[in-house]
């Protein structure tokens, strides 16, 4: 009587011993199952990095042609307001700029802003409209952050009522920096 007495507890603690097995295999291929995902995403996130990486220079270039230069390239913006004055039909000396202090970069970006500041002679209102609507024509990419304007005080001529002078007009605009303080 005491032998099938003694094999019953041998045959639980076997039984035991599988089920644990079983549950410890089950959690490992749960454990491989999730890292094999996490692997697969690794893969997929380095092969669109690897097609993105390729696509750098191309966009470069293109936002070099859109207006979003290199720091350098200080000329652009004077060069982007002359042309904004001649398809307004200003005279050529009506239209100056200056850049304003030094560039501020946008948040954590390699973008940085940077301030113009342009004159104008005495213009009638529509040539004020027609110029400010050049300048934010869509291929040139600059934000009008300021204007004040003087009604002119020309006597004599029969248009002064007309006449403005924009005393204060500044545009801002957006370059790449070379340098990100970025440290990540």
């Amino acid at each position: 009587m005491s032998e099938p007495y003694q094999r019953r507890p041998k045959t639980w603690l076997v039984a035991l011993a599988i089920v644990m097995l079983a549950a410890v295999t089950f959690w490992s291929y749960r454990a491989m199952l999730a890292k094999r995902a996490l692997a697969d995403r690794a893969v997929s996130t380095t092969e669109r990095c690897a097609v993105l990486a390729a696509e750098m220079p191309a966009l470069s270039d293109a936002a070099r042609e859109k207006g979003y230069v290199h720091a350098e390239a200080l000329w652009l913006p004077q060069k982007l307001m002359e042309d904004a004055g001649q398809r307004a039909s200003l005279a050529p000396k009506k239209v100056q700029t200056t850049r304003d202090q030094a560039t501020r970069r946008v948040a954590d970006t390699v973008y940085l802003e940077q301030d113009l500041t342009v004159q104008l002679g005495d213009l009638t209102m529509p040539e004020v409209i027609r110029f400010l609507l050049e300048v934010d024509s869509a291929d040139s990419k600059f934000v009008i952050k300021r204007l004040e304007l003087d009604k002119s005080d020309q006597r004599g001529q029969e248009d002064a009522s007309e006449r403005w002078t924009p005393r204060n007009l500044t545009l801002s605009y957006y370059i790449i920096s070379r340098n990100s303080t970025s440290s990540k």
